[in-house]
């Protein structure tokens, strides 16, 4: 039981590596093109605030779209309110 624990922690690290990479490399990208070929987005929705709203915010960012478009989010994580 002990061994199955351990690789299931080691799993669960792996996957949440994986995850965590793939939020990095992924979201801004994503939310720049979506807004350069869809100028009517005016919200993007970021479901876990502090892993996700960074990564929109710099999309946003990079597409020019700061005073069009806002971020929903839920949590209130002090840091993603400042944004």
């Amino acid at each position: 039981a002990a061994v199955a624990s351990q690789v299931g922690l080691k799993y669960q690290a792996f996957v949440r590596k994986r995850l965590d990479t793939e939020i990095a490399t992924r979201i801004q990208p994503q939310v720049q093109s979506s807004l350069a070929r869809d100028p009517k987005i005016n919200y993007v929705i970021a479901l876990y605030d502090s892993a996700e709203a960074p990564f929109a915010v710099a999309g946003i960012k990079a597409a020019h779209a700061e005073g069009r478009v806002k971020v929903v989010t839920f949590n209130g994580t002090p840091s993603v309110l400042k944004m």
